[in-house]
């Protein structure tokens, strides 16, 4: 997938107007250092929630600093403060405000938007140098995506991973990816229940690659990155594109059209479910966000 993701007038429809600008990074902290680059989500008061397409942007826009700088070798992604990320900022969700989305957007739009922020989320694996993530406490939701999307996955002995918002909600923009990372048996586990996973169990079913205890995280992910950085350049972008070619050429980059379209299956303007859109808005509404999600959470009706 080159850059840039969409032309300027996808951007400007969905209220972003700095595209062609050099990056301003509010969300996200970018480091260099020698042959590493840090890309930071920064937004610790909300446990690093991503905020949907600003967000997601300036995630893309960082690993695309590191690409345009023939100095850097490798990436480290992680998250500043309580966790690595709670997920997509919900409190900016259309849905909170008994809405769809902005404007009078046909179904095709809303396609195209969640085609679009799909490929923001892919862009770990879209860009030619290779990820590490680093992970701490909670990757919930659109970060546990995320983190799949990298080539090295490595976390602390209290991350946790799993989308609990899959017990009120429809295929998210990333779903397929966990059924071919994790296996068929396991991503149905996970979506159907919207259940966490420890980071033992995590490191079993393929979602990471190595748990080290949270003392020794950033030393491990530092060492382990220096290492990497030792291999020439042209080695490392031509592994990683033969092995995510493999994947490609057996379907991978299908799934992701596929996941827009069932999207559209939940949208209030196109299918309305009476018992989703209760958990999605009418929870919200009439209780809150904290309260709605305690209930979700519970498994009470």
């Amino acid at each position: 997938m080159s850059w840039p993701f969409a032309t300027k007038e996808l951007w400007e429809m969905y209220g972003y107007k700095g595209f062609g600008e050099t990056p301003v990074l509010r969300d996200v902290l970018y480091e260099e250092d020698g042959p590493i680059a840090r890309v930071i989500l920064n937004r610790p008061e909300k446990r690093n929630a991503i905020r949907r397409a600003e967000g997601e942007w300036e995630i893309a826009a960082a690993l695309q600093l590191a690409t345009a700088n023939d100095a850097i070798k490798v990436i480290i992604l992680k998250g500043n403060g309580p966790c690595f990320s709670a997920g997509h900022d919900i409190s900016a969700e259309p849905h909170v405000e008994g809405t769809v989305a902005p404007g009078n957007r046909r179904g095709w739009q809303h396609m195209e938007k969640n085609e679009f922020e799909t490929a923001l989320m892919q862009s770990p694996w879209s860009c030619p140098k290779p990820v590490i993530a680093q992970v701490h406490s909670h990757c919930l939701a659109a970060a546990s995506s995320l983190v799949l999307a990298c080539d090295v996955v490595i976390c602390s002995d209290d991350a946790q991973f799993g989308h609990p918002a899959q017990r009120g909600n429809g295929p998210h923009e990333n779903a397929g990816i966990w059924v071919w990372s994790l296996g068929i048996q396991w991503a149905k586990r996970l979506l159907l229940t919207g259940d966490l996973i420890d980071a033992q169990t995590a490191l079993r079913i393929g979602w990471v690659t190595e748990v080290v205890p949270r003392d020794q995280l950033e030393a491990t992910v530092e060492a382990f990155a220096a290492r990497m950085a030792r291999t020439p350049m042209q080695a490392l972008v031509m592994n990683k594109r033969f092995a995510n070619r493999a994947l490609e050429l057996a379907g991978y980059s299908n799934m992701f059209p596929t996941a827009a379209d069932l999207i559209l299956a939940r949208r209030k303007d196109i299918d309305p479910d009476p018992e989703m859109e209760r958990h999605v808005r009418d929870n919200v509404r009439d209780l809150g966000m904290k309260a709605a999600l305690e209930q979700r959470d519970s498994g009470r009706p």
